[in-house]
Formats: C-alpha cells, structure tokens, sequence
C-alpha cells in the first residue's frame, strides 16, 4: 500500500500564521480559499462551517475580538493562537511532519490501493477518515516539555501514534 503525505492546507496556514506573526494583512479571499478546500470538509457540521474558518482567521489577522462563537470556534481560535504566539514551537512542530516517512507501513502493509494521510488545523478529534483518507488534526501535536525538540501527540511520540492511527485506518 502507498501512502502519500499531503500537506497542501497547512501550506496554507503556515502562511497564514507567518504574515499574522509579521503583522502583515492577509485578505479575506485567502481565508475563504482555506475554507474552500476540499480537505477542510471533514470538519464542517451545525457548530462549525466554511464560515466559521473565515470568521475566525479573519478575527485573528485584523486582531479582532471573536463575537458570537460556538465552542468548536473558540477552540479552533485557541489552537491557532497557540501556534501563532509560539514561532519557535510552531516550527518545530511543522518541520518533523514536512518530512513525514510512511516506509516502514508501506512495507508492512504490502496491499494494494493508496491511502492519503493530510494534516488538517482541526478542532476537537484527533483524526478523521473518509475513504481511503485520514486526516491528522494537526494542532492535536505538541512539543515534550523536557524536550521541545521532540513532538507528541496523545502523549507519545507523533510517529508512534500517527502510525498507530494510520493501522487503524488501514484495518476498517
């Protein structure tokens, strides 16, 4: 089985989270066209929408208070203002998955077909699947106190629980 690494949106947010942290503007067409993507869909239902990306980025890069949010809203504004306040830690945690192998579960997983593994700005669940798809909530990484270097995600290791994830997704 082949597994591509498809980091397309967080392309986008690093961009996103670069020019805020610049204090450069960033258009609200830019917004849209994150919340446009076809992989954002997995988190749209009654408490969080299209708009509610545009809405939150928006408020963000304006430094804007967030009226009238629903809780998946604020934790969506949380997660990015944690990333934004942080350049350090959020490099950290992007370099790592930009350079994400799935060898060793190709190897093991010698079947057929492909799946895609795309890490999302999420709000709540870890991981999403859909298909032959999964989608890693992105901001459910974060760096090992003692050791910022290292990455984790539910406690452990992002690789050790990434592909643990990706098993799963494999198995149903």
């Amino acid at each position: 089985m082949k597994i591509k690494n498809d980091f397309t949106v967080m392309e986008m947010m690093i961009f996103f989270w670069d020019s805020v942290s610049e204090r450069e503007k960033v258009s609200d067409e830019y917004f849209d066209s994150i919340a446009e993507r076809p992989e954002m869909k997995v988190l749209y239902n009654d408490e969080f929408s299209k708009r509610s990306v545009s809405k939150v980025l928006s408020a963000i890069s304006n430094r804007e208070r967030l009226n009238d949010r629903t809780k998946l809203e604020s934790r969506f504004w949380n997660n990015n203002m944690r990333l934004l306040e942080d350049p350090l830690m959020r490099q950290a945690l992007i370099s790592p998955i930009k350079q994400l192998s799935f060898e060793a579960l190709e190897q093991k997983y010698a079947l057929d077909g492909q799946l895609t593994c795309i890490f999302i700005p999420g709000h709540t669940d870890e991981y999403y699947k859909d298909g032959n798809t999964v989608y890693i909530n992105f901001f459910n990484l974060f760096n090992d106190f003692e050791n910022p270097e290292k990455v984790m995600m539910d406690g452990r290791p992002f690789m050790e629980r990434i592909s643990e994830i990706i098993e799963l997704c494999i198995s149903t």
